[in-house]
């Protein structure tokens, strides 16, 4: 790991985390229960299958792999918060809900990630 790298996934971790910071406000704002942490983690998902297929078709460039992949995608979701919430509705006794918004986000996230692939891959 070069000095380089790391000052990559450093810059693309901040930009990432503050516009994760920014939407949480915004759509917690407007009262949407735990909808924030789905849509950041939607979108990172989604610019993730843009990334990695810009990758693929880079020749494999090193910094879009640090500064976007790790660094940006990393810092804007949040599998923490995704977590967190669903011990809350746990503790709470709302299984059915933690259970739903658990299988809701796997699939849906995983479903991004490859619209978001397939999408670079047409342009």
């Amino acid at each position: 790991m070069s000095f380089q790298s790391l000052i990559l996934v450093f810059i693309g971790g901040g930009i990432g985390s503050v516009l994760r910071y920014m939407m949480s406000q915004w759509i917690n704002s407007n009262r949407f229960i735990y909808v924030s942490t789905l849509v950041v983690n939607i979108l990172a998902s989604f610019l993730l299958g843009i990334f990695l297929q810009k990758l693929n078709q880079m020749n494999d460039q090193e910094w879009i792999r640090f500064l976007l992949i790790v660094g940006f995608c990393g810092g804007l979701s949040t599998f923490s918060t995704f977590s967190s919430e669903n011990l809350i509705m746990i503790q709470q006794g709302r299984i059915v809900e933690a259970i739903s918004y658990s299988l809701m986000s796997i699939l849906i996230c995983v479903i991004s990630v490859w619209l978001g692939f397939k999408i670079l891959k047409f342009t």
